[in-house]
């Protein structure tokens, strides 16, 4: 899973070297966000809840 991780890191350099960087931020930031919470999701195994109510929990 941390693969996903690794990619997005792939990703944030490549902004980064092309210079494209602050605009591509704050997506960068989703998805790190949504990849935590996708994993601990997927650690509950509660298929009752839809992923996108999950997010919306405090």
């Amino acid at each position: 899973m941390k693969q996903g991780l690794r990619a997005l890191e792939e990703y944030t350099e490549i902004s980064k070297q092309l210079g494209y960087l602050e605009e591509n931020q704050e997506a960068i930031t989703q998805m790190k966000t949504y990849y935590h919470q996708w994993i601990n999701y997927l650690k509950r195994n509660d298929s009752s809840i839809p992923f996108s109510e999950y997010t919306k929990k405090p």
